[in-house]
Formats: C-alpha cells, sequence, structure tokens
C-alpha cells in the first residue's frame, strides 16, 4: 500500500485494481493527540483525584476540553477522532476507510500507552491520588450496570460527533468540536462515580497497562482485568450512532442512487467555489472554443427573491432559470445570512464570451449551461440546463449521474465536464462526470485520486486542471492535471501536480495565455486569502504574484481585462 495523504483512501482508474492509500500523517495526528489526552485527562485525575464532586467535576471539565482543543488542533490532519469508537462508528458508517481506520487504532494505542508513560513520569507512585494513572474499573458496580453506562456514554459522544460534525444539515460549522467536547464532558460527569468514565477504550488502554507494571505498592489491582468492558460498551455505543446516524441509506433509497455513484466519503463542510460564487455551477460550451476556463466580465446571476437572471453593464436580461440551482451557506464560506446568488460562469477563450450577449440568438452552439446545486427545498440536484438561442432561452440537457452540490466544473474540447461536490447524502465526491454535445447521458470518468469540494477548475486545450478545495476537514493545496486530449476516455488520467504555495478552498481559478491563475480563497481557520498563484504547465511550476490588495473568499477570476 502507497503512503500518501488522501482523503479518499482509494486512487483508481477504469480497469484498473484500486490502490489503498493509508494516510500516515493523520495516523501520526491521531498519535500526538491520544498521549495529550491521557496526558491532560488521566493528569488532572492523578493530581486532585475523583472522589469528590467537586474533583470528579474538574476531572470531566479537564477531559472535555482536552478533547476541543485536541479536536481543533489535529482534526484538519486526521478528522481528530482520538478515540477507537469514533474511529469504529466512522468506518461502519462509511467515512472512513477500514484501513486507515486500522492504522488510526493502532496510533491511538501507542499514544495512549506514550501518554501513560509520560504520566508516570510526573507523578511517582505516592502523587498519584488515583494509584493507577487513572485506569478506569468496575470495583464493586455489576458488569452490566457499567456496559450500560459506557454505551449510553459513548453513543452521545459519537451521536455528537455524526450530528455536528458531520451531517449535511449541520448548522454549527467549524464549532462542531465544541458540541464534541461538552459531550465528553457530559458524559464524565454522569459516569465518573460509576467506573471512573472511559467512552474511550483507547484511553483506558494506556493507563490500565503501564500503571499494572510499574510495580507501585499502592497499586489497586483490577484494571487490566475489566479493561474488555470499557472496549465492548463504547464499541457497541458507536456502532448504535453509526446506525442511527443523519445521512445515511434513506438518502440513496430516496433518490435512487447506488452506493458505486458515491466515490467518496468523509466529514468536511462544503462551500460554493470561486467559479460558482454561492450556487450551481455552469460551463460555457460551443464549436470553436479553445478549452480555456474563465469567467467573462460579465457575471451572470440569477437573483434568488426576484428569481429572474441579471446581467452587468450593457448585457441585455435573459430569460429565469427554470430552475434555482443555489447552494445553502450552511457549513460553507458564506454564512446563512449572506445573500444567495445563482451564478453562470462561462468557460471559454473572452472573445467568443463576451460576444455571447449581442450574438446568443445567432450562435446556436455558443451555450452556457448550469448543472448541479442545491434545490429550493435545500435537495442536492442532478439537473442539467443550457441557455441557447432555444424558445424560451432554456433548455434541459441530460441529469447528472450523481445528485451534488458544491462541484466544479470546466469545458475541456467541448466536452463538459463536473468534478467533486456533495452528494444527496453528505458524502464527499471524487466521482468526475462529462458530457459530449449532443449525447443524451452524462459519462463517468475517471474518479479524482480524492474528494474535492469547492476547489476551482479551469482548462488549457485538452487538460483539465484542478486545484485546491475542501480535504478532511481543512483547505488543500493539492493540483491536479487530466490529460483529456483522446477521444478515448479510459485512457484519461489524473496526475498530480506539485501542490499549491498556498492551501485553500472557496478559491477562483482562470486560465490566460496558457497558464492556470488561482485567486482569493479560504484558508485553515475561516480566514480569507489574498494569494495569487500562476502555475505554467510548461515548467510545471508554480509562481506566486503579487497578492490582492483585499483578502477575499468566495470570489470569481476573469481571465482578460480591457
Amino acid at each position: 500500500w502507497a503512503i500518501d495523504r488522501s482523503a479518499t483512501g482509494l486512487i483508481a482508474y477504469p480497469g484498473e485494481e484500486p490502490e489503498r492509500v493509508i494516510d500516515v500523517k493523520a495516523g501520526l495526528a491521531e498519535f500526538i493527540a491520544m498521549a495529550l489526552f491521557v496526558i491532560i485527562g488521566c493528569g488532572t485525575a492523578c493530581a486532585n483525584g475523583a472522589g469528590d464532586g467537586q474533583n470528579r467535576l474538574l476531572v470531566a471539565f479537564a477531559f472535555g476540553i482536552g478533547i476541543m482543543v485536541l479536536a481543533y488542533s489535529v482534526g484538519h490532519h486526521s478528522g481528530g477522532h482520538i478515540n477507537c469508537a469514533v474511529t469504529f462508528s466512522l468506518v461502519l458508517g462509511g467515512i472512513c476507510p477500514w484501513y486507515q481506520g486500522i492504522f488510526h487504532v493502532i496510533m491511538q494505542l501507542a499514544g495512549s500507552v506514550v501518554g501513560a508513560l509520560v504520566l508516570w513520569g510526573i507523578f511517582p507512585c505516592e502523587m498519584d491520588m488515583t494509584t493507577t494513572l487513572g485506569t478506569n474499573m468496575i470495583g464493586t458496580r455489576f458488569v452490566g450496570n457499567v456496559l450500560v453506562a459506557e454505551v449510553v456514554g459513548t453513543f452521545l459522544l459519537c451521536f455528537t460527533v455524526w450530528e455536528t460534525g458531520i451531517s449535511a444539515q449541520a448548522c454549527c460549522g467549524r464549532n462542531a468540536c465544541i458540541a464534541i467536547g461538552f459531550s465528553v464532558f457530559l458524559a464524565h460527569v454522569l459516569l465518573l462515580p460509576i467506573d471512573g468514565c472511559s467512552i474511550n477504550p483507547t484511553r483506558s488502554f494506556g493507563p490500565a497497562l503501564v500503571s499494572k507494571y510499574r510495580g507501585c505498592s499502592n497499586y489497586t489491582p483490577g484494571g487490566m482485568d475489566d479493561l474488555w468492558i470499557f472496549f465492548v460498551g463504547p464499541l457497541v455505543g458507536g456502532a448504535l450512532a453509526a446506525a442511527v446516524r443523519d445521512g445515511g441509506g434513506e438518502d440513496e433509497d430516496a433518490f435512487d442512487q447506488t452506493e458505486s455513484e458515491y466515490e467518496e466519503e468523509y466529514f468536511g463542510e462544503y462551500a460554493s467555489s470561486g467559479e460558482e460564487t454561492t450556487d450551481g455551477l455552469a460551463a460555457l460550451t460551443g464549436s470553436g472554443s479553445s478549452g480555456s476556463a474563465c469567467l467573462t466580465d460579465a457575471e451572470v446571476a440569477a437573483n434568488v427573491a426576484a428569481e429572474e437572471v441579471l446581467l452587468y453593464d450593457d448585457m441585455p436580461e435573459l430569460n429565469p432559470i427554470p430552475k434555482l440551482h443555489k447552494d445553502s451557506g450552511l457549513g460553507s464560506g458564506l454564512g446563512p445570512e449572506d445573500d444567495v446568488l445563482s451564478s453562470v460562469i462561462t468557460f471559454r477563450a473572452l472573445a467568443a464570451a463576451a460576444q455571447l450577449g449581442a450574438s446568443a440568438d445567432k450562435e446556436r452552439g455558443a451555450t452556457f449551461c448550469v448543472v448541479g446545486g442545491l434545490g429550493a427545498a435545500g435537495m442536492q440536484l442532478d439537473d442539467a440546463e443550457a441557455y441557447g438561442s432555444l424558445p424560451g432561452g432554456w433548455s434541459s440537457l441530460p441529469p447528472l449521474l450523481v445528485r451534488r452540490s458544491g462541484c466544479v466544473a470546466a469545458n475541456v474540447t467541448g466536452r463538459i465536464f463536473v468534478i467533486g461536490g456533495i452528494s444527496a447524502s453528505g458524502r464527499h465526491l471524487a466521482s468526475v462526470e462529462w458530457l459530449e454535445p449532443g449525447s443524451e447521458n452524462w459519462c463517468q470518468g475517471p474518479p479524482l485520486p480524492s474528494a474535492l469540494v469547492s476547489g476551482s477548475a479551469a482548462a488549457v486545450g485538452g487538460r483539465l486542471f484542478v486545484a485546491g478545495g475542501w480535504g478532511l476537514t481543512q483547505p488543500l493545496g493539492e493540483a491536479l492535471v487530466l490529460e483529456a486530449e483522446s477521444e478515448c476516455s479510459s485512457e484519461w488520467r489524473w496526475e498530480r501536480l506539485p501542490p499549491m504555495p498556498t492551501q485553500r478552498a472557496v478559491c477562483a481559478a482562470t486560465a490566460a495565455a496558457g497558464k492556470i491563475y488561482v485567486v482569493g480563497g479560504r484558508l485553515c481557520g475561516a480566514q480569507a486569502s489574498a494569494a495569487v498563484e500562476c502555475f505554467d504547465p510548461v515548467s510545471g511550476c508554480w509562481e506566486s504574484l503579487a497578492s490582492l490588495s483585499v483578502a477575499r473568499t468566495g470570489c470569481v477570476a476573469v481571465c482578460e481585462w480591457r
């Protein structure tokens, strides 16, 4: 298995055996976070004990705040599981690949042992108020009582993870870690008097193992014997949370979609890309197109409130889009309070695109299309609509294979490519679809090596470039190119390019003079970026250009301005 950073855990091309990719950096993040979690939580118990209500509240607070801080710290690397019960739940729910989950658990167990060894160095036997480095034990409790308590406590944690951090309908965005931290706090308030509160088998493992063999005369036995309970209970709780999670199988049934249509999974938020502003996507097609991806100086936008399409300056008014393709502000680069526009982006050389407004009625083949997005009910769409010289202006195109929003699109040698996005069940997609002019169906293209949400796309000649977007929980600097010049789609291959100097999502991309320009975007921590970077396909290198005077995210770019 290759060792690489990947949101999907799979790299596959048509006709090839999928290659499983283990994200070692994510595993190392879990190792560090687990070690620190044991030191913080169990260390507080060692220093103060947990025999009375006041100290129990202090210990519960330490565990809850500790998990919140650490989830914020490593979430952009690994998703911030820091608990094998959470990892197990996410594997069952299809969010984390099983082989990545196994690697996470191994690193978590190792981190727990290292954390316990550090506690041994901090708290000698006579200074350890718990005598066991904070090991969980059932004591005089009945096994059944402890099992039920651990199932309930872990269900609370994992259910909170699913509903605040993963569900496509969640409204807390990057504040999910706060809710998750408080769920850990509440579980400890309830379970500390019962069994010391595990709800985390890997947290229990290290202290139990190290305390048994450190040879203290005041050691309280029983931790290793009871350890199985603190694995079984939390794993059952995590499985129950996965079974009742939001965004499960019902969405696929409702939209007649199969598992094969979901190329990718995992947690993250979606936002509109710089090419789609806050809405659906669009691509410009037509004979004679150079294939360059760019935005005309006239932004075509459909105002959701008025349900009409407005153009800037001298461009005439078009007919209303039959179905609004809007994107939700929840969990995106824009807040729900921002105005939501249905943006129509054109992908072709500026000269042809600039003439679109004046000559659309004469050029039946030079049309733009709107693809995917969220409908008025907040559901992902598979609709595709084109604007041309037909009566009424708008005509329907074949529906997408997969309903999606937060995707990007581009025109490559006359074909419309739609890349990535979020499915109807909230899964992040790596799937690629393309439509030949005049075709009655979309075709599956080679999937991306990793899921892409709210990235950017542009084309030069027969090459499709994709850059940025959201990874597991952070913006990516990954850049890819698809060689799509061949008429045989089975020969198309994604190739990794040198990463962008600036990791970002919700950025704008455009092509000019044979180069790709990526502008603005959103950095980790919701900070807007002023970075402008240029990729030269000839040299294969990125160049940092002069920064924008004002940092911005969710912006658009034109390939030329005169």
